[in-house]
């Protein structure tokens, strides 16, 4: 698959993801991480999502051979600089989603409002995990980070406003506003925590 190949094996019932990659391109995403802004929010577009992927894959993945090689690839890869960059990437997201809800609850568009508060509450708790160093991207694993980090109170404040409970659309524009308010906080939180570790480091 040009850069790539992916070799894919069940064995017991466990599936086996070998991937074997050029040190090409394994060079350029190393550099896209390492060079990237991380003071500017926005700088984070411009690293494909497959080099974030790939990054993440070089940082909880095992070599079949020559260890010590790499070693030095996932250095190069740092998990700090890697989960700041996923977390402006869900930020980007954010702020865009929560523009989008607040104008369709202006419009009283119900439904809009409810899809785009769900995905603007969505973007803040994944750019919440990654400011405390998750550099899984994928938001599948939401309340699996949310879990592995201790976060129960935000893990029930997401189930609490996620959901609709009337079809009503006064009661679901309701309900996105306070979804709204909520990713709000939850990203105060994440600003909090980037200035934390700008201190502590």
């Amino acid at each position: 698959m040009g850069d790539f190949s992916m070799n894919l094996q069940y064995v017991d019932k466990t599936r086996l993801d070998i991937e074997t990659w050029s040190r090409t391109k394994v060079q350029q995403v190393t550099e896209a991480i390492r060079s990237c802004d991380l003071e500017d929010v926005a700088a984070a577009v411009a690293v494909p999502t497959s080099f974030i992927d790939m990054a993440h894959r070089i940082r909880i993945g095992v070599p079949i051979q020559r260890p010590e090689d790499f070693q030095l690839i996932q250095a190069a890869v740092p998990s700090d600089r890697l989960a700041r960059l996923v977390a402006n990437r869900f930020l980007v997201d954010y702020f865009g989603l929560s523009e989008d809800a607040v104008g369709a609850i202006a419009e009283g568009d119900y439904g809009t409002a409810m899809l785009t508060s769900q995905w603007t509450l969505g973007a803040a708790v994944d750019a919440f995990c990654a400011s405390k160093g998750h550099t899984n991207p994928k938001p599948k694993w939401r309340f699996a980070k949310l879990r592995a980090l201790g976060e129960t109170v935000i893990a029930e404040r997401y189930l609490e406003v996620g959901l609709d409970r009337s079809a009503a659309p006064v009661d679901v524009l309701a309900t996105s506003k306070r979804r709204l308010r909520t990713a709000a906080e939850i990203v105060q939180s994440v600003q909090d925590n980037f200035l934390a570790n700008r201190v502590a480091s």
